[in-house]
């Protein structure tokens, strides 16, 4: 996974004891929140079969967020 490579150095963070309230690892929640948040609102305010391809897009990066 791109977690587990090219970001290791934000990801690692994840795998160590915490200091502090925050982790960077935590920088991924706040950059998968901004599109999943547009998808989702895009996809519940509007009609039709692209707004709901958008809102089924924007819970499914918030569910993989959850894993």
């Amino acid at each position: 996974a791109l977690w587990h490579s090219s970001l290791w150095h934000m990801h690692e963070s994840h795998h160590k004891p915490r200091e502090g309230p925050f982790e960077l690892n935590d920088i991924f929640a706040i950059i998968n929140a901004v599109p999943a948040i547009a998808l989702l609102s895009y996809g519940f305010f509007h009609k039709g079969l692209v707004p709901g391809l958008c809102f089924g897009a924007g819970l499914g990066i918030t569910v993989f967020g959850m894993a």
